[in-house]
């Protein structure tokens, strides 16, 4: 019995391993950022991809090890909105919504705002709803979205029609984030 509790107050203390794949994560939604701004969409929704999983496995582990904390929350709902939120909206703009001018651009910050929303809805929610449910689109599930699309289809987007589909898309990604269906 002695024992356990010394284990786990050893987890609380200094960085825990949530937090270091929470850490990964974001590092992974800022490679993305770096390949779409470079034009490699490929890699950069492989890295979106890669961060999607981290972000189901930081969670698990924080419950497994009993290590989850208000601290970890917040980074992984900071490292979410970079991942998931940012690094999706510009890979998507890099790829097909350029061209399009200030539309696209608009398309882009909605989808970046929407996502912030959802993310402070759920943190604010967090303790009043049953986890089970998810209100709105989760974040992470629309930016696979975006990154399967890209990773489908790796060449950029000049041609306005199919430009005008993808930012249809993201405006439907992001109004489903924030739905409260």
């Amino acid at each position: 019995m002695r024992r356990r509790s010394t284990a786990r107050r050893r987890f609380q203390r200094g960085v825990s391993l949530p937090s270091v794949l929470t850490s990964v994560n974001l590092f992974c939604g800022l490679v993305s950022l770096v390949r779409a701004i470079h034009g490699e969409y490929s890699s950069a929704a492989i890295f979106i991809a890669v961060a999607i999983l981290l972000d189901g496995l930081d969670g698990l582990v924080a419950r497994l090890t009993g290590t989850s904390s208000d601290f970890g929350r917040e980074l992984d709902s900071l490292s979410d909105l970079i991942s998931f939120g940012v690094a999706p909206a510009v890979l998507a703009y890099c790829w097909a919504l350029a061209d399009l001018g200030r539309p696209g651009m608009v398309g882009t910050f909605g989808f970046v705002l929407c996502g912030a929303l959802r993310l402070a809805r759920f943190n604010i929610q967090a303790t009043a709803l049953d986890r089970r449910y998810f209100v709105g689109l989760p974040i992470p599930a629309a930016a696979g979205a975006v990154a399967a699309l890209v990773f489908y289809y790796p060449r950029p987007v000049h041609d306005p029609v199919l430009g005008s589909l993808v930012w249809l898309l993201l405006t439907t990604l992001s109004v489903l984030m924030v739905s409260r269906t």
